[in-house]
């Protein structure tokens, strides 16, 4: 599910029990199982409803309280997020953000973490730390962004909805019947494109590449530390990967 700056791969196994590998040393929990049980002891969830997501280098741990079959992926877009680390104890983002669910996609060393909050009053990504709060970003447009990254300079990607009137109502309905059933319909968004959310601003990927790329860039999923951006995009109208690096010269360039 992901690759660290030190060459350790982030993976997860069917039970979705999340693991750490590197090379020479195999696979490792960092204490998942002791993370765990020191939740569950202070706090009034089932064990079988706390599901952690990733355990951080810094110690932490990020994942959600499902309200949803544990043994399918649907739990991590159908309950509340939250965080815990030894200095600031359990953090329910259901009392931080609010909606009718939510989730941590991805957490810093610095301890910042990136999300998306669902229907509450609207989806919106935000960017949260201990010491900081709760940042809500804007969109692309009226549509929805949802956080797929972040960096150690709290540089957040994902992807924006930019969807016209009809496909606007079909997905309030979706939404809707989200709430009644307590399921998400997933409606149809398109198209997307990835952003970059740096220092309070969301811009369009597609703005920093030349016009005449023949690229659309529709998913950013992941940020390194040197601002490089990996996702998915559209090359002459064909599915591709991309990978954008910053120039040096101009910081605000890719």
């Amino acid at each position: 599910i992901g690759i660290e700056d030190d060459g350790s791969f982030l993976v997860r196994t069917p039970g979705l029990l999340p693991l750490v590998w590197r090379e020479n040393e195999g696979y490792s929990d960092r204490g998942y199982a002791d993370i765990k049980e020191k939740i569950v002891s202070t706090q009034d969830i089932p064990p079988e409803k706390l599901l952690i997501r990733e355990v951080c280098r810094s110690g932490g741990a990020f994942g959600v309280i499902t309200n949803e079959n544990p043994q399918s992926y649907v739990p991590f877009r159908m309950g509340d997020a939250f965080y815990w680390s030894e200095s600031t104890g359990f953090v329910d983002f259901k009392r931080v953000v609010g909606g009718a669910w939510s989730e941590i996609v991805s957490i810093n060393d610095a301890g910042v973490a990136t999300g998306t909050r669902y229907f509450g009053p609207t989806t919106a990504s935000f960017v949260w730390s201990a010491s900081e709060g709760t940042t809500f970003f804007e969109g692309l447009s009226d549509d929805p962004c949802l956080a797929k990254d972040i960096n150690d300079r709290n540089q957040v990607v994902g992807f924006c909805f930019i969807t016209g009137t009809f496909q606007k109502a079909r997905n309030r309905v979706a939404a809707l019947l989200a709430r009644v059933f307590k399921r998400w319909i997933i409606p149809t968004y398109e198209p997307k494109h990835a952003f970059l959310w740096d220092s309070g601003q969301t811009t369009d990927l597609n703005l920093l590449i030349p016009p005449d790329s023949g690229w659309e860039l529709t998913e950013a999923h992941g940020i390194n530390n040197r601002g490089q951006i990996v996702g998915i995009g559209l090359l002459d109208g064909k599915e591709q990967a991309f990978l954008l690096t910053p120039i040096e010269e101009k910081d605000e360039d890719f």
